[in-house]
């Protein structure tokens, strides 16, 4: 993430003679990925869980971002940690920082009302209630998604234009990446490592 450029302090006694720093980072950068997605799997499955998850949803975001952390050369040629999958990086920036989406491929984004449509696509919502969906307008801002039970009309989605997703720390009351300091620790003892092996 490019928001998550570090800092490193060390020590002056311990460099001992001239060190190629691109050498240092294209051999640290592999413990740096596995220290980053240890640190993802100690934590539970629903770390990243909110309100429109629901509790029996599958478990594959996490191995997404577990996995989708990599080692490559960034724009600088430099040797760099990325998170790989355009979705996966830009679900992990909103839990992080929040932000407002937008449909891409839709004309509106369906923000789901019925609890039975949390993670479910309007199409397999069809499918449970055995019904087909329809767009019931309000105003022109205003729009839901509902199915007929009956005589009834019942409301599936709310349809928004967009929608703003408050980050991880909001929502949770903590972070969707490792502390800064955290990382600065991690690529400190690594880089005091390898300096060690050199010597």
């Amino acid at each position: 993430m490019a928001d998550y450029n570090l800092t490193v302090s060390l020590p002056t006694d311990q460099l001992r003679g001239a060190i190629n720093l691109d050498a240092a980072c294209r051999e640290l950068t592999p413990g740096f990925v596995g220290a980053i997605r240890t640190w993802y799997s100690s934590k539970p499955e629903s770390w990243f869980d909110g309100p429109e998850h629901p509790p029996d949803r599958p478990r594959s975001y996490m191995r997404g971002i577990i996995s989708g952390w990599h080692e490559g050369t960034d724009s600088h040629a430099l040797h760099a940690v990325f998170m790989s999958g355009s979705d996966t990086h830009y679900g992990l920036r909103l839990h992080q920082y929040g932000g407002t989406i937008r449909p891409v491929t839709r004309k509106a984004l369906t923000i789901p009302i019925d609890p039975r449509a949390r993670g479910v696509r309007a199409r397999e919502f069809e499918g449970i209630v055995g019904s087909r969906l329809f767009i019931v307008r309000g105003s022109a801002e205003r729009a839901i998604l509902a199915w007929r039970d009956g005589d009834t009309l019942r409301p599936a989605y709310a349809l928004r234009k967009s929608s703003r997703v408050p980050s991880l720390r909001e929502r949770r009351g903590y972070d969707a990446l490792p502390g800064k300091d955290e990382l600065a620790a991690i690529a400190r003892d690594l880089f005091l490592s390898y300096i060690q092996a050199m010597t």
